[in-house]
């Protein structure tokens, strides 16, 4: 790939030139930008089912079907656009809960605050 230097200060003299150049420049760093966001999100997904593996957390959760408790999509779609959504997963999680999604109640679970932040968001990307 080129580099994102653009050389359209005063040696040029045609005035159409340098605003295609500069307007090139521009694209350049925003596709630049367009791809790290990309990557970051993808390796936060990666990240979100790895500690949840780490947790032993899809013993009983799938990302797309029931095992012992909801799949993480169904629970993304229960908790969609609700305020506060991840802070009331975070509860349920730290504390169990039981009720909502049928008889067996999930058992409280010891997960770090960063670690249990990193899985309620990745479920809740779902």
């Amino acid at each position: 790939m080129d580099s994102v230097v653009c050389h359209a200060d005063g040696d040029l003299h045609n005035m159409r030139y340098a605003l295609i150049c500069k307007r090139r420049c521009v694209m350049r760093v925003l596709g630049l930008m367009v791809l790290a966001l990309a990557a970051t999100g993808s390796a936060a997904a990666e990240n979100g089912a790895a500690v949840a593996a780490k947790y032993n957390c899809l013993a009983c959760h799938a990302v797309d079907h029931k095992i012992v408790g909801p799949s993480y999509r169904d629970i993304a779609k229960k908790y969609r656009g609700q305020k506060g959504a991840e802070a009331v997963l975070m509860a349920k999680v730290r504390h169990g809960g039981g009720g909502v999604w049928g008889k067996i109640p999930m058992p409280p679970q010891q997960i770090g605050e960063a670690d249990l932040r990193t899985i309620v968001r990745w479920v809740l990307a779902q």
